[in-house]
């Protein structure tokens, strides 16, 4: 019999190989179990339908997707290993939301239709109402409200079931320029009644998103004189995701908070008036919390976005 002997190099270089291979299968787990609990936080938020309509349009887009992808991490373990294991809890949390995700998105596509129909009307009818009657707050309040429960409503719908959508989102498009040109009548009072964004915020970082604010807004808009800058939000709002690549088959994971600033600009055209503007602040904790501000660059600025310069204190 002969004896076979293994070096100790190659003895090292297995012993690596083994270490390495444990590393990456121990990565792989970690990256599996955090995917399904970060699918099962999401479609758990019952409160997504009414809180983040434009999120809850791409959830909705990526549930078969999220679902596929569920089904081959499951597949990858043996349920009696203890990797398998180590899947079950997150596993059963994200079973339980899911359902309970696809009982609320049945509930929507069952109420929406009359919602969106009633919310047209009453935007319609205020709109009217508040020139007949010369009542310019329904323009601050009521009919831009009822306008954007619409929208982002139609935008849900238009994902679960686009021929319901489609005669609704029609008369939603009928309606939405008349808005405007109603509004022009009682332009000064709409103006008189607005009043400045409130500024909340209070964190240790207030001084910092300001410049931040200020600076993205400059890098567009150097002559703009900035009165003040508002933010009105009292914390962040974190947002961690999972999301589908567009090649179809990489998943990337973002963990990042949002919070908006709303600039006070002096007005080009009229000195009595400021305009709000907005800039995005958004704060990415994969990458050392660093932050960067998103302006809008809206080209028109809505009646209900102006200031009279003398509500400034």
């Amino acid at each position: 019999m002969r004896a076979h002997f293994i070096s100790a190099g190659a003895l090292f270089t297995v012993l690596a190989s083994t270490v390495i291979l444990s590393a990456a299968d121990t990565k792989q787990l970690e990256e599996d179990i955090d995917k399904i609990k970060s699918f099962s936080d999401t479609y758990g938020n019952s409160r997504l339908l009414e809180e983040d309509p434009a999120q809850i349009a791409e959830v909705i887009k990526q549930a078969p997707a999220v679902k596929e992808e569920v089904k081959q991490i499951v597949a990858r373990y043996d349920p009696k290993s203890n990797e398998g294991r180590k899947i079950q809890f997150p596993l059963g949390a994200f079973e339980r939301n899911f359902g309970m995700y696809e009982g609320r998105i049945e509930a929507f596509k069952r109420d929406a239709p009359g919602q969106i129909t009633k919310h047209i009307d009453e935007a319609a009818k205020m709109a009217d109402q508040a020139v007949a009657e010369k009542k310019p707050l329904f323009f601050t309040g009521g009919v831009p409200q009822r306008m954007r429960w619409a929208a982002d409503k139609l935008a849900l719908l238009a994902a679960v079931d686009p021929d319901a959508a489609k005669p609704l989102q029609d008369r939603y498009d009928t309606l939405k320029p008349t808005i405007p040109q109603k509004e022009a009548s009682l332009r000064n009072e709409i103006i008189a009644a607005n009043e400045p964004p409130k500024d909340n915020y209070s964190g240790p970082d207030k001084a910092q998103l300001i410049e931040q604010a200020k600076s993205a807004w400059k890098e567009k808009h150097a002559d703009a004189e900035i009165v003040a800058v508002r933010i009105p939000g009292q914390q962040w709002k974190r947002d961690t995701r999972w999301t589908l690549q567009r090649d179809l088959r990489t998943w990337e994971k973002t963990d990042r908070s949002k919070l908006q600033a709303q600039l006070l600009v002096k007005s080009k055209t009229d000195p009595k008036l400021l305009e709000v503007h907005v800039v995005d602040l958004f704060k990415d904790h994969l990458a050392n919390d660093a932050t960067k501000a998103v302006r809008w660059d809206d080209k028109d600025v809505p009646v209900q976005n102006l200031i009279l310069t003398s509500k400034m204190k």
